[in-house]
């Protein structure tokens, strides 16, 4: 680019103007923006805050096809670079000194990756200092042992157009490499995503034919995860996949062959993607796309941008279905770091390469994630391999080949494991010694649950069978192969070869070569499978088969060479999550009959299939499952929950230390905000000497560590503790003779657009009311349109949610529902003979009802499931605040007192009628106290419930009114209601809508009681009622993080 030219010269001037009118007092980040935009000024985008590898440190500005670093200082700050800066500012380091930190560490990191891209432009690397005023550069040499050398020191211009002058060399010249792939890739594919989806739809029918097969395999593959997407969103998540598994492969090409032109047809030529390249439209597609992408450089991106893009493009309800929690960098590389010792890298490095010299299949020795996603812990596998000395002294060729030989990967989903090859390749120093054929990799059933239930056609793809693999095709064709076949190291290219031999016209017999890869006594057999291809390629078509038998096999090839580590982060389905009928009683068949860890009962809905994964997925694939290691990340419920119970008792013999990630919330909100990781037959290493918990939290005043975090940046965010002995169970005075809790638990008034009033108006009868339902949000109820009748006045109640329970209050409107009561006050027998409308609800309860067996027949039914809504009535009358609320399940107990006339107790609250409003203020001041927070989350037995569990737990005394302890909580209850009365006067905006959530409020009222001294009195008495049970608390838990 000449000089003279600037592509936006408006803005570089207006840049240059800004920086030169700096105040004295302006700051870091003004100049920051002042000097992007300068740079953008010649089309160029700069990193910002680019992390430096290796350190936990961050360059304020980086453009990598420039070698160019920018550091931004604060007006007056850059004035001495080289002296005594560093003493006047209380810096450890002089501005010149940090600056020569980021660039040797990023030659570092960008030479360490010589091996992928060949040679090397001599372009050198500069690092320029400034704080708009005055500018200092220097210049490094591009190689291993840099050189630097001053270029100027103290330049000042004297106006922008000289400031322009100064700095348009360093932002000009031979550009290196391509440019680096944003961020957020969105904005560049989402266009291609959209063309592609028209291309399916406008398939000729005879293409459209030959992808049927395609799609009916890529289901067959969803289905094996116990989850398949709804019939109504197959077309469109098969063009989604196939999209991105289109992207990743692209990915992978530009890694592998950065200066070769990708071709269409080696890379999508395999596969269910493969129908995108039948069509003279879909062929253009591919040949854009991939330029596009080839286009990027893809790898020296810091941070996962696959997994996003992942996650942008496909439906948070859709991932929802295959229990997908993608697991953040830091946190993979906690656990991996914790599985994969020093002493086992050396000793598998050791193993890998004497597998390598001597050609042979590495057996007993890896280490596997049988769910592994985008490739994350598969990722920081690779990279705690390459940091061991054994693997960084090879040269990167040799230390790619054994990564690839010891890193294995499984996973059910057909975009995730493309993603993970890519993810893999990311992390290797050189290209693998056989490409994309060299990574153990694989998409298949990592339970083979085949192997052990006779009707489990709908739970997995292949089985034994006589010493065969057995697989059926969409169309109900078998394929039957050998052990020997696909146990033997050239299984891949062998079964390629096979293919392409099938499909030949001509009817070639099968290499010898090929027959000679297995025994004798299996010859027969793989020529056998040879003629089968024939057929079913001659009446189901190709280019799917290498692929589809390559993954599907790859399970069980490492479930017969096994490997002795295993880091993971599996589903996190709950059984009452899987609708069809049939796959969910065959897994409960098989947790039960074949595992021995099903909690039926009450439980079986909450049994979670991650419990059911970990115990088989260790004794498929670990060379010793009572000994061998390993790491899972799961709910929080595996430490306590009732429908885990099965699995604790069977693995407390290999159990190690558990990490309570709950106060970190790796994932956001909802129930993933609650995971721990299980560590198996690893000593405690950390912190707490032999403590079988760790506590893990936020340090006071840090931030959440982001996805993107290496374990190094993340680490001073993080606090690790040894978790406190429980408090001592022991039961409430609130229990019957029965020694069950006296609490109940409110009625499940559902589907809200059956029973939530939206709006209501005037009826032709005083005595009536029309109404309109609200809207549904969940599914089959989202696709039913608001309902509008007429009901009887007395069928309007208020619903008390936990929604709305704050501490001491519950907040105002409730939402109103419909209770078709009788005029008596209980529920009506016969509702339709009162009201024609509700036989309208009726019928739409019978069109979309679920069909389990427990399912309630009427809507009546589902309204008072298990007499949860008749007990409450008929609503009894009284004024006095006799009943006390706390929540089903949260973070923080909380408790109010209600009039119990007033309203109904909905299934998120649980309820307790006392005698007297004293008893009732009483038991308000205990659920709100601070000092008992630990020993109600202590008493809940899965990772977010509390249920009736508080009230057998945590020994309540029975409230005495001749206890002044008792009484002095009760008159703390009564100012605390007056303090939340007043202060959500003062502060809840008239607009519902507006209204902070459920707990931004609890958060800011216990704040407003602290500060008047209530909370404090409270815990004072708390901490005399019940002294075993209280603990210190941190307050920054409870007033400044989320609940």
């Amino acid at each position: 680019m000449p000089t003279s030219t600037i592509p936006d010269a408006d803005r570089a001037l207006e840049a240059a103007t800004s920086l030169l009118k700096s105040p004295t007092s302006r700051r870091e980040k003004g100049v920051e923006a002042d000097l992007r935009n300068l740079v953008q000024a010649y089309q160029l985008q700069p990193e910002i805050g680019h992390p430096v590898p290796d350190t936990d440190r961050e360059a304020d500005l980086f453009i990598p096809e420039l070698r160019l670093v920018i550091e931004a200082k604060r007006v007056g700050q850059a004035d001495v670079p080289e002296g005594d800066l560093a003493t006047r500012t209380g810096e450890e380091e002089t501005p010149q000194e940090q600056l020569e930190d980021y660039v040797e560490h990023l030659i570092a990191h960008d030479r360490s990756l010589l091996a992928f891209d060949g040679a090397s432009p001599d372009r050198p690397w500069t690092g320029i200092v400034t704080d708009g005023h005055v500018w200092h550069a220097w210049e490094w040499t591009h190689s291993d042992r840099p050189r630097r050398s001053r270029l100027f020191l103290d330049r000042q211009a004297r106006s922008p157009k000289e400031l322009i002058r100064i700095v348009e060399p360093f932002l000009t010249g031979t550009i290196v490499g391509k440019p680096w792939i944003p961020d957020d890739p969105r904005p560049i594919v989402e266009d291609d995503l959209t063309e592609l989806h028209t291309i399916y739809r406008e398939l000729p029918q005879r293409a459209s034919r030959e992808t049927q097969t395609k799609t009916s395999l890529w289901l067959d593959m969803l289905r094996v995860s116990n989850m398949e997407p709804a019939e109504q969103a197959r077309s469109h998540l098969f063009v989604v996949h196939s999209f991105l598994v289109a992207l990743a492969r692209g990915v992978i090409h530009t890694l592998t062959h950065p200066e070769a032109d990708p071709d269409p047809q080696r890379i999508l030529g395999d596969g269910f993607v493969a129908w995108i390249i039948q069509t003279t439209p879909g062929r253009a597609w591919a040949n854009h796309f991939l330029g596009t992408i080839h286009s990027h450089e893809w790898r020296k991106r810091q941070g996962d941008v696959l997994r996003p893009l992942y996650e942008a493009f496909v439906e948070p309800r859709d991932r929802k279905v295959f229990g997908e929690f993608y697991t953040p960098d830091w946190l993979a590389e906690l656990i991996v770091t914790e599985v994969l010792d020093d002493a086992w890298c050396a000793h598998a490095a050791s193993q890998a390469l004497q597998s390598i010299r001597k050609n042979r299949e590495l057996r007993r020795t890896g280490v596997l994630d049988p769910a592994c996603g985008s490739g994350t812990f598969l990722y920081h596998a690779a990279k705690r391999l390459l940091a061991c000395p054994a693997v960084s002294k090879l040269a990167k060729p040799r230390q790619a080949a054994v990564v690839t030989r010891l890193v294995q990967g499984i996973d059910i989903h057909p975009v995730a494991i493309e993603i993970a090859r890519a993810t893999l390749l990311r992390a290797l120093p050189a290209p693998p010694p056989d490409g994309r054929a060299s990574l153990r990799i694989y998409q298949g059933d990592s339970l083979l649950t085949q192997r052990d239930l006779k009707n489990a056609d709908t739970l997995s793809l292949l089985w034994e069978a006589k010493g065969t693999i057995r697989i059926e095709t969409p169309k109900g064709a078998e394929i039957l192969l050998p052990h020997s076949f696909a146990s033997q190291p050239n299984f891949h290219e062998d079964l390629r070869r096979m293919v392409e031999l099938a499909q030949d016209a001509a009817k070639p017999p099968l290499d010898a070569d090929i027959l000679a890869s297995v025994p004798a006594r299996d010859r027969p057999a793989l020529q056998a499978c040879h003629e089968a291809f024939r057929r079913i390629i001659a009446a189901e078509g190709n280019s799917v088969w290498t692929w589809y038998l390559h993954n599907v096999t790859g399970p069980y090839r490492i479930s017969e060479s096994k490997i002795d580590r295993i880091v993971a982060n599996p589903p996190w389905v709950r059984m009452a999550e899987i609708q069809d009928v049939t796959r969910k009683r065959a897994m409960e068949d098989f947790a039960d009959k074949v595992l021995g860890i099903w909690t039926g009962g009450k439980q079986a809905p909450h049994f979670d299939i991650a419990s059911l994964f970990l115990k088989r997925t260790r004794e498929l694939y670990l060379h010793k499952p009572s000994t061998d290691p390993a790491g899972w990340l799961v709910k929080k419920a595996a430490m306590s929950a009732g429908s885990w119970q099965a699995f604790r008792e069977w693995r407390e013999p290999i159990a190690g230390q558990t990490f309570d990630l709950q106060a970190v919330q790796p994932f956001g909100g909802g129930d993933a905000r609650r995971p721990c990781i299980l560590l198996d037959r690893i000593p405690a290493t950390r912190v707490g000497g032999e403590a079988p918990t760790i506590n893990v939290s936020i340090t006071p005043g840090a931030r959440r560590p982001k996805q993107s975090n290496t374990l190094r940046d993340a680490n001073p965010s993080l606090r690790f503790v040894a978790a406190s002995e429980p408090p001592p169970a022991a039961p409430s005075g609130y229990l019957g003779l029965n020694k069950r809790p006296l609490v109940r638990q409110g009625a499940t008034i559902v589907p809200q657009v059956l029973c939530y009033i939206a709006a209501t108006a005037p009826a032709s009868s005083e005595q009536s009311v029309t109404i309109t339902t609200w809207r549904s949000s969940k599914a089959p109820w989202s696709s039913v349109p608001p309902q509008q009748g007429t009901i009887p006045k007395h069928w309007i109640q208020s619903l008390l949610r936990s929604s709305e329970l704050l501490p001491f209050a519950f907040s105002t409107p409730a939402p109103r529902v419909i209770i078709p009561m009788s005029t008596i006050g209980g529920l009506h027998a016969d509702p339709v003979a009162e009201a024609n409308f509700w036989g309208d609800l009726e019928a739409v309860w019978q069109e979309y009802r679920p069909t389990g067996n427990r399912s309630p027949e009427t809507l009546l039914e589902r309204l008072d499931y298990n007499a949860s809504l008749s007990r409450q009535l008929p609503l009894p009358e009284t004024d006095a605040m006799t009943q006390v609320m706390h929540p089903a399940s949260g973070d923080i107990m909380r408790g109010a007192r209600v009039i119990p006339g007033r309203a109904i107790a909905d299934s998120s609250t649980y309820r307790y009628n006392t005698q007297t409003p004293e008893e009732a203020a009483y038991l308000a001041a205990l659920l709100n106290a601070e000092a008992l927070r630990e020993a109600f989350l202590q008493s809940r037995r899965s990772g977010r419930h509390f249920h009736a569990h508080p009230w057998v737990r945590v020994p309540i005394p029975k409230f005495d009114p001749g206890n002044q302890r008792h009484l002095r909580l009760a008159a703390l209850t009564e100012q605390a209601e007056n303090v939340v009365a007043s202060w959500l006067d003062e502060n809840l905006p008239d607009t519902p809508a507006k209204a902070p959530s459920q707990p931004a409020l609890s958060r800011r009222i216990r704040g407003a009681l602290q500060a008047a001294g209530i909370m404090s009195a409270i815990d004072a008495e708390a901490r005399r009622v019940l002294p075993d049970h209280t603990t210190a608390t941190d307050a920054t838990q409870l007033f400044d993080q989320p609940e």
